[in-house]
């Protein structure tokens, strides 16, 4: 057997040892003078704590637990369905006008990629908001189409303007 092995065993058999000493020695007993003893401190305890809940201090702690203690007659988890209610319909509310950043631009050979409101957008793609189309690119600018004859030039912003 190495080391480990006899460490192992050892502290298997003290515990063994411990085990049944515990096992087989007797336990404390309390004699009848000791009992009656602790059953009289128990009873002060018990009348002290009595007097301590009567005090009128304590009435709003009472109140706390008396409305813990009932039930609750909404839940306050569950939430409630609400329907939306329409004010106006799409069509008759203003559209806003979009701001398009037009903040820079890569050449990627011969195809230009410009970078609006973050994001790279080659000639021909379809700008989310507004519906816009992107146009011609150039390093100063670019040109946005919505329908045949409505056109928006974007001027590239610099970090000194």
């Amino acid at each position: 057997m190495n080391a480990r092995e006899k460490g192992i065993v050892g502290l298997m058999v003290g515990t063994v040892i411990f085990g049944a000493f515990h096992f087989f020695s007797p336990g404390v007993k309390l004699g009848p003078l000791k009992a009656q003893e602790e059953l009289k401190e128990l009873d002060q305890f018990i009348v002290s704590m009595a007097a301590t809940l009567n005090k009128p201090d304590l009435v709003e702690a009472r109140y706390i637990l008396e409305k813990a203690a009932a039930p609750c007659r909404k839940n306050p988890f569950w939430a409630e369905k609400v329907e939306p209610q329409v004010v106006a319909k799409k069509e008759d509310l203003p559209q806003p006008e979009h701001a398009f950043i037009y903040s820079g631009f890569v050449c990627l050979g011969n195809k230009m990629l410009a970078i609006i409101n973050g994001l790279e957008y080659e000639s021909g793609d379809m700008l989310d908001p507004g519906g816009y189309r992107v146009g011609r690119i150039t390093a100063e600018q670019v040109i946005l189409n919505r329908g045949l004859k409505e056109n928006k030039v974007l001027q590239l912003m610099n970090e000194n303007r």
